[in-house]
């Protein structure tokens, strides 16, 4: 049985992005608004962001035509770069107080938010045929962060003394191509839902590393680690548009078994949030192990569980309520 073709993705080069309209354009910011912040919080998928405000797909069609196209592609683009970077720098600084003093509400948070849109993620494949092959490709994406999640948080060290960031400092110059590949896969897990950049830093060992150095007296102390950012950079930037391609060619010719998988992922990355390694790190001071400087800050375990329940019911709803609106909205859109 052939696999029906999504019309946006499917058509060769001459597909191109529609433009923005003064809503799309709010609406795109906000969505980067809200990957910026994804950065900052582990475990958490910017791909499946997208999806939740319905943009997923252009993405990949305006990064996999970025060159052919490039105006409309980048005019496209430009209102979730600059939420993207919004987000990012207050993420830096509102996420990162969060983290310190309630870290498991946060994530129940932002856990409540991707539950309450999991529908507009499903609302994918609900016409489409549920064959043996596409549950199978659904039950996979699930197991994928799940079990990935699963094997960081049971092999990667605590970084539980010391700064981190100091790794990133003395190491050979071959070690500038390491930087590169870390970049591509980066690029990749902003593109696979599901996927999160902070899982994979935390997996090989850098998340702390990367996200300490993010300090104005450590760049002063050490200028060399700008090369660093700029070899995971570049990257970063082939790594994105050769992931678009290959996700363009998927979509565009696997439309409905593609979308399986990433239900699947979507599904798993919220199970994921609640076990990776810097989590791990807070249940080990619920227990009353020595955590060293992690989580020193934060408020007793009863206060953040209830935080996190409360904060966790009102990320869901208001989640649900923007995806019933835009259910009515393309309800609407269709009886024009």
């Amino acid at each position: 049985m052939s696999e029906k073709t999504d019309p946006e993705l499917s058509g060769g080069p001459t597909k191109v992005v529609p433009p923005h309209d003064r809503k799309s354009w709010l609406v795109s910011a906000l969505m980067g608004f809200f990957t910026g912040l994804a950065v900052i919080v582990p475990g958490i998928s910017g791909a499946t962001i997208a999806i939740i405000f319905r943009l997923y797909q252009r993405i990949v069609l305006a990064l996999s035509t970025f060159f052919s196209h490039f105006r409309s592609s980048f005019l496209f683009l430009l209102p979730i770069l600059i939420g993207g970077i919004i987000g990012f720098v207050v993420g830096f600084f509102g996420i990162d107080f969060g983290l310190k003093f309630i870290p498991f509400a946060l994530v129940c948070l932002f856990a409540g938010l991707m539950a309450g849109a999991f529908p507009a993620v499903t609302d994918e494949i609900k016409d489409e045929k549920k064959t043996p092959i596409r549950w199978a490709l659904l039950i996979v994406g699930f197991l994928v962060p799940v079990i990935a999640s699963s094997l960081i948080a049971s092999f990667t060290p605590l970084e539980l003394s010391g700064n981190a960031s100091d790794k990133l400092i003395g190491e050979p110059w071959w070690f500038y191509l390491i930087w590169l590949l870390i970049g591509f896969v980066i690029a990749i897990t902003q593109l696979v839902p599901g996927l999160s950049a902070s899982a994979f830093l935390m997996a090989i060992g850098y998340f702390n590393a990367i996200y300490g150095s993010f300090s104005l007296t450590f760049w002063q102390d050490n200028p060399i680690v700008f090369a660093i950012y700029a070899a995971i950079g570049v990257g970063f930037l082939v790594g994105l548009f050769a992931s678009a391609k290959g996700l363009s060619w998927l979509f565009g010719k696997y439309h409905a078994r593609t979308f399986f998988a990433v239900v699947g992922l979507s599904l798993g990355s919220i199970v994921a949030m609640f076990y990776n390694p810097e989590i791990m790190t807070l249940y080990l001071k619920w227990a009353g192990e020595d955590v060293g400087d992690s989580y020193a800050q934060s408020v007793p375990m009863a206060w953040d569980i209830g935080i996190g329940a409360a904060l966790l019911i009102v990320g869901f709803a208001v989640a649900y309520a923007l995806v019933l609106y835009q259910r009515r909205h393309a309800e609407a859109k269709q009886k024009a």
